[in-house]
């Protein structure tokens, strides 16, 4: 019996068991209802995970983990995309971020590489600043919406 599916299970577990955790430090009820339902949500496909897990005990799962190198790759561009956010700001970042992921995927669609970077920022903006009134990180050395 294979234990990867095991370990995945008890770290999902350990994650909701964070959020609940973490919501004792909300005070409003009504803005723990998403992590909760989350939570939740982990808990639940963590058992799924476990009870497929031990029904079918004689299977023999191969994974094939040639491409996990970009997965890495990918998580580093995050990593470096949330470091920057914070230096130059969320909305200055984001196009950027957007357009090299999808240069690092593949897209080569020259009409895709300018629309979508613009359109999901102007999307973010639009949803976080303006209609849920959130402020997301708008960076150290300018803040662009002082520049307007």
């Amino acid at each position: 019996m294979q234990i990867y599916d095991f370990v995945m299970a008890g770290f999902m577990y350990l994650v909701s068991a964070v959020m609940f955790w973490q919501m004792k430090e909300i005070d409003a009820p009504d803005s723990r209802v998403l992590p909760t339902a989350v939570a939740v949500i982990l808990i639940v496909l963590a058992t799924a995970l476990i009870i497929t897990r031990l029904v079918k005990k004689d299977t023999k799962d191969t994974y094939d983990f040639k491409n996990s190198s970009r997965g890495v790759i990918m998580l580093g561009i995050l990593l470096v995309f949330a470091l920057c956010s914070q230096w130059f700001g969320f909305y200055v970042c984001t196009p950027f971020f957007l357009l090299g992921a999808m240069l690092f995927l593949g897209q080569r669609n020259k009409k895709i590489l300018i629309l979508v970077p613009i359109c999901t920022t102007a999307l973010v903006v639009i949803l976080f600043r303006f209609i849920f009134q959130v402020s997301l990180p708008e960076g150290t050395i300018f803040n662009i919406f002082n520049l307007l």
